[in-house]
């Protein structure tokens, strides 16, 4: 009989963390990808967050908006896989004495892998609650939901997304000239 009390219940909760991910998912694949650029990458780290939700899920409690949890475990996990990315790739490429390695494509492909890893590595430079904030801008989340995010007040996220830029375009157009 206990039994029967509580499958009903289950289901509820099971059907609830359903809607949560359908309505959620986009959200944070959106972000991942941005960080990541791969799109499989960007999967798994949507399947990560949402099994850290689901496992914190009987006891959750969080004193922002669950779209803002989501968004900041998103960001972090995604950040977290690019650096282990980042220093796996560059040991191979001591191993293999190959720093400069090109893959076979087109000439606008390289290019634009080339811009894509100048931003991402402009983006390491940032201080992280600049890049927080800057991702999730442009993963279309709120100034609410960034300010949630980052722990300060909803009127300071504009100024702090104005920096931020100014501060990125300054370290790419830096790099940019290393190059």
């Amino acid at each position: 009989m206990e039994l029967a009390i509580e499958l009903p219940h289950r289901e509820a909760e099971q059907q609830a963390f359903v809607e949560i991910y359908r309505e959620h998912y986009a959200t944070v694949f959106n972000i991942a990808q941005r960080i990541l650029g791969a799109t499989e990458e960007a999967e798994e780290v949507a399947q990560e967050t949402f099994i850290k939700l689901y496992q914190r899920w009987p006891n959750l409690t969080i004193n922002i908006s669950l779209r803002s949890w989501l968004a900041r475990v998103a960001i972090n996990l995604s950040i977290s896989r690019y650096r282990r990315y980042r220093r796996s790739r560059e040991l191979n490429k001591k191993l293999s004495g190959r720093a400069n390695e090109v893959s076979e494509s087109t000439e606008e492909k390289v290019v634009a892998r080339q811009e894509a890893a100048l931003v991402a590595k402009a983006l390491g430079k940032l201080r992280k609650r600049d890049r927080t904030c800057l991702i999730a801008r442009y993963a279309g989340l709120s100034y609410q939901e960034i300010a949630d995010i980052v722990r300060v007040r909803p009127t300071s996220v504009g100024k702090i997304l104005q920096r931020a830029e100014a501060s990125l375009k300054k370290t790419y157009l830096e790099l940019e000239r290393k190059r």
